[in-house]
């Protein structure tokens, strides 16, 4: 222990200030409400908020928009319609996003980027238990400036109960080809069916990992 007493105290200040900097740039979190906890606590009765095209901003669901259809922000610590995940009901915070509202639904963001830099974009998932049992959901990353899709990944769940969400995580991996890239996620799933959706939870990019 007293030898790496040394070696650290031999690293110059300016060195360790740039290393804490360096580490903190390939961990900052890009994704904004990647958790959905906003906004917060959806209303009674049901514990959940539907939010259509042109009302994000009143609804307070902040960074991201939805493109087409609508989703739900649910209270995931909330019974509803027989659903009871408890403590399992959300991986981050309290609340997840189902991407069927009342028809099938399609969210976007605009995360900065740096081109040629590799980033991981990562998040959890299951299905809503109400639905068919066969919930499908696609990810789009895209170069906002010429539109290029850069990756796009398919993913189904179908082994969600009312007493468990058996969540499954997703990583990706991409590399930016602009200073803006467009992350969307998109119901495949029934679009008619309100209960048909993929859930999402503890959505995030970063650079560098």
């Amino acid at each position: 222990m007293k030898t790496l007493i040394v070696w650290m105290a031999a690293i110059p200040t300016t060195a360790l200030i740039l290393i804490g900097m360096v580490g903190s740039a390939r961990s900052a979190p890009l994704v904004v409400n990647g958790s959905f906890e906003q906004p917060a606590n959806p209303p009674a009765p049901g514990n959940f908020r539907t939010i259509v095209p042109g009302q994000e901003s009143a609804s307070g669901f902040n960074g991201w928009k939805v493109v087409s259809g609508n989703i739900d922000v649910v209270d995931a610590t909330a019974p509803l319609l027989g659903i009871n995940w408890g403590t399992q009901g959300a991986i981050s915070g309290s609340q997840i996003l189902d991407l069927n509202g009342d028809v099938g639904g399609r969210i976007s963001q605009v995360i900065t980027t740096v081109a040629g830099t590799p980033y991981t974009l990562s998040f959890n998932y299951t299905n809503n238990p109400l639905g068919a049992g066969n919930e499908k959901a696609s990810v789009d990353i895209i170069n906002v400036a010429n539109r290029a899709v850069l990756l796009t990944k398919s993913f189904t769940h179908t082994s969600a109960t009312l007493t468990n969400p058996d969540w499954k995580f997703l990583k990706l991996r991409f590399t930016a080809t602009g200073t803006k890239t467009r992350l969307v996620f998109r119901s495949t799933s029934n679009l008619s069916d309100p209960s048909g959706g993929i859930i999402l939870d503890a959505v995030k990019a970063l650079s560098g990992v």
